[in-house]
């Protein structure tokens, strides 16, 4: 999706609009680390799970690593919202700050995409593609028409808008065919499970341990 938003941006705007878009995507992008190499490790823990009929330990790791996600993609949007335009001038030179509403508008959407590569994963261990190609398939549609639409009324920042609602199309389609409650997915009770058993538990066993040397 993000090479076909460079693609439109450059057939409407000039080459400058195209650095500014280019230098916000490729920020954007590092909002996905977590959840791209997340979703390699736990890929074959959910072929694992399937073949043991253990659904509900899949979505539970999902669930897991999107409150995860969630958290560090919520500050690193804070820390661009009050950083950004000192972050582009330190990086490159003060005339990218023209990008920074444009990477604002993308960072915002970008979670969207968080879901379908979660989502993504999970599919693809059950060799359940459809969902899948539907998702992605509907998202670049919508993006394309968006752009035609918005990137001559707002420059980058209309191309950003497009991309924002296609992503966020992209990810909340898969919770919806999955049937999985949206609101599960921000309650961070597999993320508080998971601190008290693995944390928690583990400074009150090692405090228990040393009262008794």
């Amino acid at each position: 999706m993000y090479s076909l938003d460079v693609f439109i941006v450059s057939y409407f705007l000039d080459s400058k609009s195209i650095a500014y878009y280019v230098i916000a995507g490729s920020i954007v992008k590092i909002t996905w680390f977590f959840v791209d190499n997340s979703g390699t490790v736990f890929f074959p823990k959910f072929i694992s799970n399937n073949n043991k009929n253990n659904n509900e330990e899949s979505i539970r790791i999902i669930k897991l690593t999107n409150q995860v996600s969630l958290l560090i993609m919520f500050f690193l949007i804070l820390i661009f919202i009050f950083f950004g335009k000192n972050i582009l001038t330190l990086l490159y030179k003060p005339d990218y700050q023209k990008a920074y509403l444009s990477t604002v508008i993308l960072l915002l959407g970008s979670y969207g995409m968080v879901l379908y590569k979660l989502f993504s994963r999970y599919l693809a261990s059950k060799n359940s593609f459809n969902l899948l190609y539907i998702s992605l398939a509907s998202s670049i549609v919508l993006n394309v028409i968006l752009n035609f639409i918005l990137i001559p009324k707002w420059g980058i920042e209309g191309a950003a808008m497009s991309s924002f609602i296609a992503y966020w199309h992209c990810g909340l389609y898969l919770v919806y065919k999955l049937k999985m409650p949206l609101l599960s997915l921000f309650n961070f009770q597999e993320l508080r499970t998971w601190v008290q058993q693995n944390i928690v538990s583990k400074n009150i066993l090692n405090k228990y341990k040393k009262h008794l040397k």
